[in-house]
């Protein structure tokens, strides 16, 4: 009876075991095919399971128990290959697997059935190239705007309602992390799939535990038949008051080695660098641009970027991309990016305090700003294979940034009709920075599956070194005139540097489910000299140094962190995570000037993260994520100096203020029908903010003993950055896409809401500002042929603020921003091409309305061989009435701004695309699909 009892359970226990079956696909040529379907049945025929194979052509089945099974492969215009296999007690590989040309033709594919615009595996969404019909000129971003849930928006791409962080092409790095390098370089016509889905950190995707570090990305595969040969574009042109544009891009594949080589030189807005560029830059260099720099005491990126329709901008660049495969063990992407830009902007700006009911106090300034940023990038991501249980990960990252500048600003403040005060700035100033990095990834697998062991080591670099001098003549009315004449130079010499490592190992607990552990230290020290002398009229020399001005501080910031975590994953359709962080953190300041103090602080929180991911079947997918963290000041929050760029409006840090706490959660649903070409987007957030670093406001003339250490007279204004808690924002956006079959094109349609609520302290009193934003969006683009593409949009948005101390900040506006871009190749190689856009915005302060069309208008010839060439004219802003304005509401003020436009120019240019395609050869490492290790 024993033997019969243990019999029965060593046959069930055998029977219940699920085993995987691998292999990979090629296509007729022996290159990876991605995206071919398998189906798997069993014995009877009944279906078992689907699945995809990825952009290296490579597939795993899973969870199949034993028994007989027959494997069907089927691509469109390939021959469908069957495959019989038996599954007794292990897992194994089915190897490649050759895929040859179909004897069915072109044509009667397209009438047997038409590409589906898109498909969805797992939570990632794929598009397919060859349902969105463009011109054969036609770029990444071009074809991109087309696809459901992407739209363009102030030059950067967005999907599914967020920001794009990376793209990638063929699953590897691209000019390092920078989007807009691969979308303006490549060719849409060299695309077969656009995948689009959130991109998990390394350490994530080696181990299998979600830890909540994603980017939004995007994976360009492109066609096997052009993953062989040399394909770009050269171009060039001259036209009217001497606008010019010169550049082009070149790209070098054969199989794993890519080469690509950019460059552009030209002086009509069009650029190819990102934030990125101008991040060592930041800080002090960015105190005061026009009135604004006072406020925000440590500067945003944006300070620093190019508008592409505010200013003049001359801009030269080069850079070159490569990646290889250097033996079987090592797989290497690096690329260098220089770039150097000239702006000139002309800015007029209006600002409305919220001060009390009935209290209008109005700021009005108009300044002119010439700057030269120079920047060098370099990124390198090497992978080295040591052996089956051990790889190495290692990313050095170099940048140096340079940037030049000079401002010229007259400014006013205003009590309803009396001057209160004035002042003539000059502000010029020399900045720059060196940042280096260099991430080591050691990751380790056990003998027992899942189990697993890393360390990283991130050690960090970041100087900037600088000096400005600031002449200004400022005039106060009230009590009696006075006149203040300032005439000041600095010198700035910071340090930032940051040492951390990280520990995590990962131990299955059963077949779906294992724990993880992660201990993570870190220690940054801050540095900062800030010397600033006033000049002395009797020697002639700046020699005295002006105490409140200077700066001598430095910060030693440590943080031990140990969390512990659950791992839940069930063949990729149910996917969970949550996990507790014990944090604990001190901040010492050591500060000698302006006066000597010392400032010791200890933070300690308690981090939870939850994560859910459910794909009920092939197209449809949750996900829900819960997360916390902290963010330290910034070092010029925490310096107790005055930035007196604008004498008006003075910023004072505060070595007081505190760590703050964000908790976040997020969730959204996709739904793609791929038969019917539809698909559906949704998506929620929601944020609070404990301890938010917020402006304190203060007007001279007020009973506060900070203003008296600085004399402020009426009218001016002190700012410093304070901890208030209440700060939340909330998110809600939905896509859906869908055929207009009559007359062959593709509908978006988009609606989202954005809701802020800005704690601020105006005078010593709570003031918030509740922001709302609805908007929404309709793209109507053609899918016709490649000689005729169109794209009709709308994207209306109002903005509704409401203020909880002064209804004076209460308001409401309109924008919107429509129109089409047309594209159609009429008759013997001639091309037009027209951009008719429609830009209002309403409730804005007087003067600063917009109602406007911007018309652009290009027509052109094709030449050579396959039309590879064109000339052709084009005219910028036919109607002359390009113009910049903009709106930006705080707790404290509102404020409109005017900025100089590019206006109406001709310019002759000339095109050539190079494409020369050879047989592809096969690629080991061309792509792994999202989300996944390589390794």
């Amino acid at each position: 009876m024993r033997l019969i009892l243990l019999l029965f359970i060593l046959n069930t226990s055998l029977y219940a075991q699920e085993f995987n079956i691998t292999g990979r696909i090629l296509d007729a040529t022996d290159a990876p095919l991605s995206d071919a379907t398998l189906v798997t049945k069993d014995a009877s025929g009944l279906f078992v399971k689907g699945v995809r194979s990825n952009a290296k052509g490579e597939f795993e089945i899973s969870d199949l128990g034993p028994g007989q099974y027959l494997l069907e492969v089927s691509y469109i215009g390939l021959e469908t290959v069957t495959r019989e296999f038996t599954i007794t007690d292990r897992s194994y590989s089915l190897g490649d697997i050759p895929l040859s040309k179909s004897s069915v033709t072109l044509d009667q594919i397209e009438v047997a059935g038409k590409a589906p615009i898109a498909s969805q595996m797992d939570d990632t969404i794929q598009y397919n190239a060859a349902a969105f019909k463009t011109m054969k000129d036609a770029s990444a971003e071009e074809l991109l705007q087309k696809m459901p849930s992407m739209q363009l928006s102030g030059g950067q791409m967005e999907a599914q309602g967020e920001k794009v962080a990376k793209v990638l092409v063929d699953g590897k790095p691209f000019f390092g992390t920078d989007p807009s390098a691969a979308l303006k370089n490549l060719p849409a016509e060299v695309i077969d799939k656009i995948q689009v889905y959130d991109e998990s950190s390394e350490q994530s995707r080696f181990s299998g535990v979600q830890d909540g570090n994603t980017l939004k990305t995007i994976n360009i595969i492109t066609k096997p038949d052009m993953r062989s040969g040399q394909f770009g574009k050269i171009y060039g042109g001259y036209g009217t008051d001497d606008r010019y544009q010169t550049g082009g891009n070149v790209n070098f594949f054969q199989g794993d080695r890519r080469i690509s080589l950019i460059g552009m030189a030209n002086n009509i807005n069009v650029q190819n660098f990102s934030s990125e560029d101008i991040l060592g830059v930041l800080g002090q260099s960015g105190g005061g641009r026009g009135g604004r720099g006072g406020f925000r005491g440590n500067s945003a990126a944006n300070d620093f970027l190019v508008n592409s329709s505010g200013g003049i901008t001359e801009t030269f660049s080069v850079g070159i991309n490569f990646s290889d495969n250097w033996g079987d063990k090592i797989e290497v992407t690096a690329s260098y990016f220089a770039n150097q830009s000239k702006n000139e902007t002309n800015n007029e700006l209006f600002r409305q305090f919220i001060i009390q009911e009935g209290v209008g106090q109005t700021f009005a300034s108009t300044s002119n700003t010439s700057s030269t940023n120079l920047n060098h990038r370099f990124n390198m991501r090497m992978e080295v294979e040591i052996d089956s249980m051990n790889s190495l990960l290692f990313r050095p990252r170099f940048s140096f940034q340079q940037n030049e500048g000079n401002r010229k600003d007259l400014s006013e403040t205003r009590l309803e009709d009396a001057v209160l005060n004035n002042a003539s700035t000059l502000f010029n100033s020399d900045y720059q920075a060196t940042q280096v990095e260099a991430n080591l990834l050691w990751r380790h697998k056990f003998a027992k599956a899942r189990r697993t062991l890393s360390v990283e080591l991130a050690p960090a670099m970041a100087p900037k070194l600088g000096n400005n001098q600031l002449a200004s003549t400022n005039v106060f009315f009230l009590p009696e005139e006075r006149s203040d004449v300032l005439d000041q130079r600095g010198q700035l010499d910071l340090t930032d540097q940051t040492l951390a490592t990280e520990i995590e190992y990962t131990e299955p607990i059963s077949e779906l489910s294992q724990l993880s552990l992660r201990y993570k230290l870190s220690y940054k020290q801050d540095e900062s000299d800030l010397i600033t002398r006033d000049f002395d009229p009797m020697i002639g020399e700046y020699d005295q140094i002006n105490t409140p001005l200077s700066s001598l501080f430095a910060n030693d910031f440590w943080t031990h962190s140990t969390g512990l975590g659950y791992n839940f994953n069930r063949d990729r359709t149910f996917r969970a995570s949550v996990r507790a962080t014990y944090q604990h953190a001190s901040l010492i300041s050591d500060q000698t000037l302006p006066t000597d103090q010392q400032f010791n602080q200890t933070f300690t929180n308690i981090l939870p993260f939850a994560f859910i991911s459910w794909s009920p079947d092939k197209t449809r997918s949750y996900r829900l994520f819960y997360r916390s963290s902290t963010r330290l000041p910034a070092m010029e929050q925490l310096q107790n100096v005055v930035n007196n760029q604008n004498p008006l409006q003075l910023y004072v840090g505060n070595p007081n203020l505190q760590q703050s706490e964000t908790h976040t959660l997020f969730t959204r649903y996709q739904h793609t029908d791929a038969a019917r070409s539809r698909n559906f987007f949704i998506l929620g957030s929601v944020g609070y903010t404990r301890d938010q670093i917020v402006n304190s406001l203060w007007y001279a003339g007020e009973d506060n003993p900070l203003l008296n250490d600085f004399n402020l007279s009426p009218g001016a204004q002190l700012v410093q950055p304070v901890n208030l808690s209440g700060a939340w924002t909330a998110r809600a956006f939905t896509s859906y896409g869908l055929p207009v079959n009559f007359i062959k094109s593709n509908l978006n349609i988009d609606v989202t809401y954005n809701f802020s609520n800005n704690p601020g302290l105006i005078n010593g009193t709570r003031s918030e500002a509740l922001n709302h934003v609805f908007s929404g969006g309709l793209t109507l683009s053609s899918n016709i042929s490649e000689l005729l593409d169109f794209t009709v949009f709308a994207r209306p948005a109002y903005n509704l603020v409401r203020n909880t101390a002064n209804t004076t900040g209460d308001l409401a506006y309109l924008s919107q921003n429509s129109g089409i871009r047309f594209n159609w190749q009429i008759w013997e190689g001639f091309v037009f091409r027209t951009d008719f856009s429609h830009l209002y915005n309403g409730g804005l302060a007087e003067g600063f309305d917009q109602n406007f069309i911007l018309w652009n208008i290009v027509i052109g010839k094709k030449l050579f061989k396959n039309e590879r060439g064109e000339i052709s004219v084009s005219a910028y802003d036919i109607l002359k009435q390009n113009r910049n304005i903009s709106r930006s509401v705080t707790e404290s003020w509102i404020e409109d701004t005017r900025t100089n436009a590019l206006q109406q120019f001709f310019l002759l240019s000339f095109t050539y695309n190079i494409r020369h395609f050879g047989q592809a050869k096969p690629s080991r490492e061309e792509s792994f699909g999202p989300g996944r290790s390589p390794r």
